[in-house]
Parts: structure tokens; sequence; C-alpha cells
């Protein structure tokens, strides 16, 4: 009796396995033809994440300057200039940049005469041709930007601003915060200083010299780039001006 009540339970274990083997078998043959049965063109595209490429290109240039002779070559009447000729054999290369940026060695005040070393004032027809060259930025801290004290700042910052042109490396407000283009989707930090300004800094009040200036200074240095972290930038372009003439 005991032994007939074994193999029953036996019996009974063998079924349920072949049982359970059978739904299991037919569970994932269902499912099977379920998932043929989807159309790849139902699928939500927006989960799907294909990884992308964006490529950029960055022009930057030295020292642009005027000199007294580069001034009279550039005059075609009275108080009128024209410089975009000195500019043609350059002007496809920096054209063709996404992003073409200029050390601007020099300022602009219109009411005052013009001249060259060693204390530069340029005509405003000069950053008319950088416009039309394909400048996007001008860097302006350099050795020269007191040169014609702080109305030569000031000058220089509104005459790049009215002809939509960016500017970086000095500054007419205190609260200037450091300079960020987009290109592309690619977001751009530019930054500028300089060594010094050829012993004319008493030309400013302390307080103005200590941010219509971007000198050299390691502590500013890190907190503007701190900044331009803080608004999550992709790429850092700093132009610093410093060295001996000359002289590699």
């Amino acid at each position: 009796m005991k032994k007939r009540f074994l193999y029953i339970l036996l019996l009974l274990f063998i079924l349920s396995i072949i049982l359970f083997k059978g739904i299991a078998v037919d569970y994932i043959g269902g499912l099977n033809n379920t998932l043929e049965k989807v159309d790849i063109d139902e699928i939500d595209e927006d989960i799907i994440v294909e990884p992308t490429t964006t490529d950029i290109s960055i022009l930057a240039v030295g020292d642009i300057m005027f000199h007294m002779p580069q001034i009279k070559a550039a005059s075609i009447s009275e108080g009128e200039y024209d410089f975009s000729p000195m500019f043609k054999y350059v002007k496809e290369y920096i054209q063709d940049a996404d992003l073409a940026l200029g050390n601007y060695e020099t300022v602009t005040v219109n009411d005052r005469s013009y001249s060259g070393f060693p204390r530069f004032n340029s005509p405003i027809e000069t950053i008319f041709a950088l416009k039309e060259t394909g400048f996007d930025i001008l860097s302006t801290a350099n050795n020269h930007s007191l040169d014609q004290g702080k109305i030569g700042i000031i000058s220089t910052i509104e005459t790049i601003n009215s002809l939509g042109l960016k500017h970086v490396g000095t500054n007419s407000d205190k609260d200037t915060k450091p300079l960020i283009v987009e290109v592309e989707g690619i977001k751009i930090g530019i930054l500028s200083y300089t060594f010094g300004l050829n012993g004319l800094d008493s030309l400013l009040t302390v307080e103005e010299l200590s941010y219509m200036v971007n000198l050299i200074d390691e502590e500013k240095i890190q907190l503007e780039i701190q900044m331009l972290k803080d608004e999550d930038v992709d790429i850092f372009v700093s132009y610093i001006h410093w060295g001996h003439e000359y002289q590699n």
C-alpha cells in the first residue's frame, strides 16, 4: 500500500514537470511570435540616441597695430581711411573660420590726432576693416591698452560693440563677466590678459585699474576660469600678452 502511494506521488511529480514544461514552451513561443510582429517603425525614435560629432575651426592671430606709415597709406581723402586692402591676402582664410580672433594692439579715439609708436591712436576705420575681413572677437588687453588713457579704453570698446564685434581683455563695467560665445552648439569661453601697460598704470585710479584692464594675475585668472566652468563651457581660449619684443 505504501509502495503504491509512492508510485502515485512519483507519477504526479513527473506529470507536473511535463505540464510545466509545455506551458513554458507555449509561453516563450507566443512571446517570440509577438516580438516578430512588432514593427520597427513603431519604436519611438526619441529613445534611440545616436552619437554625434561637431567640427569647428578657430583661427587666432597676434598683434594687429597701425604705425603712421600705414595710416597715411590708408588715407583716401581728408579724414577718411580704408584699411581693407591691407588684409586682402588673408581675408579668405579669416572668413573661412567659424570663429576668428585677433589682438587689437592699439586704441581708437576719433577726436584726437592719430599716432603710432609709442602711444598708438588709430582711426575707427581700422575696426571697420577688421569687421569686413571677417574677425569676430578682438582681444584688447595688451601693453598699449592705456595709450590714450581711460577714454581710449572706453572709446575702443564702444566702437567694437557698435560694429557687432565682441571684445575681451578690457572693460568699461566692473561687473563684466568672462566672454562666452556659442559656435555650432559648442560653448567657448574667451579670456585675455596682459603683462603690463608700458608704465601708464597711473592714468587709471586703483579701482579702475582693478577691472578696466585684465592684468596677468593668477588669482584673477583662476576665478574667471571657475566662472566659465560654472557655465559649462566646452572649450577655453586665452590670449596672454607678454614677453620681450623680437625675442623668443
